[in-house]
């Protein structure tokens, strides 16, 4: 399978491009996703990388269960990251769920490593956009906000408002967007540069002010009011069709096929 890297600073970082190219596996694509995507890491933040393999033919085709996450932590040579890739089969049946992550992972800019059938997979994913993802947006919102309780940090608010924004993007254009400097602009929101600021400075101003508080409860619940009529109004399907799973569907098989073949080497000569 052949791949190519970004021409992303961040992403073709050769520490990067060096854990990913350590791992056993036929890589579809790898790409950055957290606070490197949004705009918001701080000189500390890790690194999120998240990518889909392929798993080699006998590991899906014997007995045992095959393990269909990779996921593991690094910290060396100035580097710090978390690894989480999907095998193609199991990333396929989250696309097709309401799984807006897995969406993101798909669609980040930041690409470490990224060969022609992340392209097909791609096609296949704007297959599986729908209506129903404005759940899973409004839910991750919610987990994000709960942080905020226990940290009272700008960091939390960042990140909750982050997800509702990049729903309701979705649900009005089709797009996957989760810069904060781009959502901002498009939403008209500049108190958001002032936030992403504070967060990669960090100290005091990683905290909010008492008086804050008020202010940005009330943007949520004006932003997840905003989500929930994005959905409502917006021209996506209720959910995924059987195109989506076709496609998916064709792309798996190819690649598990070229797989075994790969597994079983070349014909002996007679």
């Amino acid at each position: 399978m052949r791949s190519t890297r970004s021409s992303g600073a961040e992403a073709t970082d050769p520490r990067l491009v060096a854990e990913v190219a350590s791992q056993p596996f036929r890589f579809v694509f790898v790409t950055i996703v957290g606070e490197h995507l949004y705009g918001c890491a701080a000189k500390d933040s890790e690194y999120d990388l998240r990518g889909c393999h392929v798993l080699p033919a006998p590991a899906v085709l014997g007995l045992r269960a095959p393990e269909e996450t990779l996921a593991y932590t690094a910290h060396r040579d100035g580097l710090d990251l978390e690894m989480l890739s999907n095998d193609l089969g199991r990333l396929a049946l989250m696309l097709l769920k309401k799984n807006g992550n897995t969406l993101e992972h798909v669609f980040s800019p930041l690409v470490v490593l990224t060969t022609p059938d992340h392209e097909e997979l791609k096609e296949a994913a704007r297959a599986c956009r729908s209506r129903n993802m404005a759940h899973h947006f409004a839910s991750h919102a919610a987990m994000q906000w709960a942080l905020l309780e226990e940290s009272g940090s700008v960091k939390s608010v960042l990140l909750a408002l982050r997800v509702l924004l990049t729903g309701t993007h979705l649900m009005r254009t089709g797009e996957t967007e989760a810069s904060l400097d781009r959502l901002g602009e498009h939403f008209r929101l500049p108190y958001l540069r002032d936030l992403v600021a504070r967060r990669i400075e960090g100290g005091p101003g990683g905290r909010l002010k008492p008086e804050e508080r008020d202010f940005f409860v009330a943007e949520y619940e004006r932003l997840r009011g905003v989500l929930d009529e994005a959905a409502r109004q917006s021209a996506l399907p209720p959910l995924p069709g059987d195109a989506a799973r076709d496609r998916l569907d064709a792309l798996l098989v190819r690649l598990r096929l070229e797989g075994f073949t790969r597994a079983q080497g070349p014909p002996s000569p007679p």
